[in-house]
């Protein structure tokens, strides 16, 4: 009878143990999720390429960049100055986004769409590859077409995903 009691103790502290442990798994799994599903969509992922400018002096995929094109930067000084300026666009379009990354944007949606599974794959199972390879090298682009990963912003885009790995667990 005592040895009944003693294994009720046992099993009932056991289970209190591992449901304070699935619990926290849970809690970890859904922070988790959360945490992919900011990424993704706070603000959606494809409405922050809208805030790409295109820098028409390079060539390479770092034509867009975040930062103003130089030769905007001195449109708006000689502006600032008081100087007329006189372009085929109005001034209230200067720094709305370009037909180029207008495009890039509407590329972006079907793109996420049809790899979400894979970047969530990438984000729970494998991060130990960089996003850059994983995305682009093995799963979306063919051989063929990767010449433009070896560009210089391969590496600059591995070495941030390197410098803010993100946690899964």
């Amino acid at each position: 009878m005592h040895w009944t009691l003693v294994l009720i103790v046992e099993i009932q502290r056991k289970l209190n143990t591992t449901h304070r442990l699935y619990s926290l798994q849970l809690i970890l799994i859904i922070s988790r999720e959360i945490r992919l599903l900011e990424v993704l969509e706070d603000p959606p992922i494809c409405n922050r390429l809208l805030q790409y400018k295109v820098h028409k002096e390079r060539q390479d995929s770092t034509r867009f960049d975040k930062s103003t094109p130089q030769t905007m930067k001195s449109l708006n000084e000689l502006v600032n100055r008081g100087v007329e300026v006189k372009l085929d666009v109005p001034f209230e379009l200067w720094d709305k986004p370009s037909a180029e990354v207008t495009a890039l944007f509407k590329e972006c949606i079907p793109l996420v769409s049809e790899y979400q599974e894979t970047i969530e794959e990438w984000f729970f199972n494998n991060q130990n590859k960089s996003l850059y390879d994983y995305l682009c090298r093995e799963n979306v682009l063919d051989k063929s077409s990767q010449g433009c990963l070896d560009e210089g912003r391969g590496s600059q885009v591995e070495t941030s995903a390197d410098s803010h790995q993100l946690q899964t667990a």
